[in-house]
């Protein structure tokens, strides 16, 4: 069974552009899907590495390392570590993760950090936070928090 791809041409109509199988239909949207994510060329990783959370920071590391040595070695990304085990440092050093040419930030985890962090300036480049922040201000569009608070749970 085949199917038909159909867009719209400038004057809003619909034509057909390509032809292709259903049982390709998976394989199709995943080689697009993957050519239209955002791949940064540089990341930086704010993790503890000391305190109360350093055992979740070093099981964080690992699965970013592991993740990381999957990718063929052409698609990597250049990972930069930075110690943001002080809560108080983390705007500084997200600041020098820029300067150093950081593309996207995974971290800070500690929830005071991924706080500390909103009361900057509106972040330019995307940061994934695997916490969430005490914040009631507004919502910066380049800041995706991660957590698992039970308060979310329904």
């Amino acid at each position: 069974m085949a199917a038909t791809r159909r867009d719209r041409d400038d004057g809003g109509e619909w034509k057909s552009t390509s032809s292709f199988g259903l049982a390709e239909l998976p394989q199709a949207w995943f080689i697009r899907l993957r050519a239209e994510v955002y791949r940064p060329r540089q990341i930086a990783v704010l993790l503890p590495e000391g305190g109360r959370f350093q055992w979740v920071a070093a099981a964080l590391r690992a699965g970013i390392l592991a993740a990381y040595f999957e990718q063929p070695s052409a698609e990597r990304p250049i990972l930069r570590f930075y110690d943001s085990a002080d809560p108080n440092q983390v705007w500084p050093l997200f600041q020098q993760a820029v300067a150093d040419g950081a593309e996207m930030v995974l971290g800070p985890l500690d929830k005071d950090a991924v706080t500390r962090l909103l009361q900057g300036e509106d972040p330019v480049i995307p940061i994934l936070a695997p916490n969430q922040a005490d914040h009631q201000g507004p919502v910066l569009p380049n800041l995706f928090q991660f957590g698992l608070a039970p308060e979310d749970e329904a």
